[in-house]
């Protein structure tokens, strides 16, 4: 089977299981019922994103079958993915509490880091530096923000699937170029996986994708960022230029709430596209605008960072104060508009 006969069947193998679990979630649940935090006003179903883990990982198990990944890579995206994916369905159901999530997401970094290597040597493009036990930790900590970073940005509808579906596509042609192929395709079975899950997930939702699918996209992500870098395949500056949008409005959210907020850990809507997507009246309207953000201001940067190396650093920040800017305008303190 070719690439390409792999994703077109995982593509139709997502939008079966998501029409599944569509109508499976009508029936049994969990469902997502409007509360002070949500941005709907009707019983819908949430977890669907199991669709999504459950045909990435089917062509996982085709890659491994046929010899693609490594035994270490096989434990990372196979067993590591369904069980974080379970997890996370677990906590669709039950709603776990912060306190026994924090663990888990701290196993799973630790289980990609152990098997991938941890941090490598990390490149600024003029000199490259090695970090040793220090940048493993570093590693670590990113790891478990990336997999709240996805959980924080599924917030209005089509959303987190779409912001998906970008760097999935940006990343894995980066990878191409690099002749890491099996990874690219990795990123674009996450990719097809969410494109047919998007089918039921564009505004207005018929279902959620909860943790089961946030937590799964944001580790697998996270493992194809540690390899891609021990590969040298694409830089870290990369991987934060494209998702930079996603990282400035949830981590400056988190900052601002940090030192605003008591309580700030609680769940809330305060994230900027949250905002204006309730001003708007519109969850639509904003994920076409950060999409028009991805194509028009993130892609030309990355490119840019791509063809002058020695200024990726520089290209980032450039990147990431139209972004800031945006998010702090929009974030927390514009919750009360």
């Amino acid at each position: 089977m070719t690439y390409f006969l792999l994703l077109a069947a995982v593509l139709i193998f997502s939008v079966l299981a998501s029409s599944a679990y569509l109508h499976w979630g009508r029936k049994y649940g969990p469902y997502a019922r409007p509360n002070f935090r949500s941005l709907h006003k009707t019983v819908i179903p949430r977890g669907g994103g199991a669709a999504i883990a459950v045909s990435a990982l089917a062509g996982c198990i085709y890659l491994y079958s046929t010899g693609r990944l490594s035994f270490g890579e096989f434990l990372v995206y196979i067993p590591g993915g369904a069980i974080v994916a379970a997890a996370g369905a677990v906590d669709d159901r039950l709603d776990v509490p912060a306190r026994y999530r924090l663990p888990i997401q701290v196993l799973a970094a630790g289980w990609v880091c152990f098997w991938l290597g941890g941090l490598p040597a990390l490149d600024l493009g003029f000199a490259t530096i090695s970090l040793g036990w220090l940048g493993h930790l570093g590693l670590l900590v990113a790891c478990v923000w990336f997999y709240n970073l996805y959980n924080f940005i599924d917030g209005i509808d089509g959303m987190a699937s779409s912001a998906t579906l970008f760097i999935c596509l940006a990343m894995g042609i980066i990878l191409c170029r690099a002749q890491q192929q099996v990874l690219a395709i990795i990123l674009g079975l996450l990719a097809v996986s969410n494109a047919g899950f998007l089918a039921f997930n564009w505004a207005p939702a018929k279902m959620f994708m909860g943790d089961a699918g946030s937590s799964f996209m944001g580790y697998i992500i996270s493992a194809v960022f540690v390899e891609s870098l021990w590969h040298n395949a694409a830089s870290i500056w990369s991987w934060l230029i494209v998702g930079g949008f996603y990282f400035a409005d949830t981590t400056l959210t988190t900052v601002v709430r940090l030192l605003t907020v008591p309580g700030w850990y609680r769940p809330h809507r305060s994230h900027a596209y949250q905002n204006l997507a309730r001003v708007w009246n519109s969850h639509r309207s904003v994920v076409l605008l950060v999409l028009a953000i991805d194509f028009l201001w993130v892609v030309p940067l990355l490119l840019l960072s791509l063809k002058y190396e020695a200024w990726a650093i520089g290209v980032t920040l450039l990147a990431y104060v139209p972004l800031a800017m945006f998010c702090l305008k929009y974030g927390p303190l514009y919750a009360n508009k």
